[in-house]
């Protein structure tokens, strides 16, 4: 597959340019239509299995990561037609957690991403303090809860986001999972012949293929 003559043109135009909101979901867009006729060759993570990392916390001198949460349990309110099945497959991204010290009593993350049918859907995640708030890192005590999950657009995804990191980590994240398919293809391409050998020297020892 080549890079089209009207999307390296597109690309050059842009080329050392800050782009707004609207150039950015243009160049994401560009690269779903190139993804996603290859959407439903590969086995994709579930809505389900997404797992949100827990906040870094201080212990003496390092810094361990708390447990993740995976909504495959949470019982999320689906809008606006979105796909009620957690079982909906996708390629699927976390926001940066909130500021939990900065923010308010109930901050909200947000979980994104692309499901097979080339639909873009985005979960809103509730941020929560068990029992009593301390304002120490090492204190906080964080519950997750998926609330929401609703079909939307690109632009509504950055626009909610409201960061420039996240047009790269889709970007990023589109490129390592398509990386990730060709490791997967030529890991199976690799067993399939070492497959195809094993059998050759079988039916050479049976005398299979003389029989023939």
């Amino acid at each position: 597959m080549q890079l089209k003559k009207e999307d390296l043109f597109f690309l050059q135009l842009l080329a050392g340019k800050q782009l707004n909101v609207s150039e950015w979901v243009e160049v994401i867009d560009r690269r779903v239509k190139m993804i996603k006729p290859h959407l439903n060759r590969f086995t994709l993570q579930t809505i389900g299995d997404i797992e949100i990392p827990g906040p870094s916390q201080r212990d003496d001198f390092t810094w361990q990561r708390r447990a993740t949460h995976n909504i495959n349990t949470d019982q999320p309110t689906v809008l606006f037609g979105a796909y009620s099945l957690l079982s909906t497959q996708g390629i699927f991204f976390v926001s940066k957690l909130p500021d939990l010290l900065l923010t308010p009593e109930q901050p909200i993350c947000h979980a994104y991403g692309l499901t097979r049918q080339g639909r873009w859907v985005i979960i809103e995640i509730k941020c929560d303090f068990k029992g009593e708030r301390i304002i120490k890192a090492n204190k906080q005590v964080i519950s997750f809860e998926a609330t929401k999950i609703r079909v939307t657009e690109i632009n509504t995804i950055l626009l909610v986001i409201n960061s420039l990191d996240t047009c790269f980590n889709i970007l990023d994240n589109l490129s390592k999972t398509v990386n990730g398919w060709l490791e997967r293809l030529e890991e199976s391409q690799q067993e399939l012949k070492n497959l195809s050998e094993v059998l050759y020297i079988q039916d050479s020892v049976l005398g299979v293929n003389e029989l023939l």
